[in-house]
């Protein structure tokens, strides 16, 4: 949102819980290991795992959040009536599930690897599958 003056104004609490509840019911159906609380970050306008940033995190669990962010932001916006372009593009969101024999990015992470081991892989398409909103659109390797 702007105001008068073209700053960006913040996210109040309330806004960011209702995200946050919103990317944590993703998470959740997604059957993300551990069955996470999200909370908003008013700081840096992102999400937080289990008060976690996702920094703080292996690179596949950075583009599942990733995902997640992206996926709750349209639900959000549409549970709301806000403006939507409709159209949410994933980019290897399930970059966890690379082989670490085989990959270039060497061995997984705990977290990477607590997820591999966590059946998301299935639920997550299954997610992807039922959801109401057809403009989800998942990239995988180069255009």
């Amino acid at each position: 949102m702007q105001n008068s003056s073209h700053e960006i104004s913040a996210i109040d609490g309330v806004t960011g819980h209702e995200f946050a509840t919103t990317v944590q019911t993703v998470l959740h159906a997604w059957k993300f290991p551990g069955l996470p609380t999200v909370s908003f970050d008013d700081k840096t306008h992102d999400i937080l795992i289990d008060g976690k940033s996702r920094r703080a995190n292996g690179k596949g669990v950075r583009a599942l959040m990733n995902a997640a962010f992206k996926i709750g932001v349209l639900l959000y916006c549409r549970k709301k009536e806000l403006p939507h372009p409709g159209i949410v593009v994933l980019d290897s969101p399930l970059l966890s599930y690379r082989d670490p024999l085989t990959s270039r990015h060497g061995e997984l992470a705990a977290d990477e690897k607590e997820v591999k081991d966590s059946g998301l892989k299935e639920h997550f398409y299954r997610f992807l599958g039922a959801c109401p909103y057809n403009g989800l659109r998942i990239k995988r390797g180069g255009f």
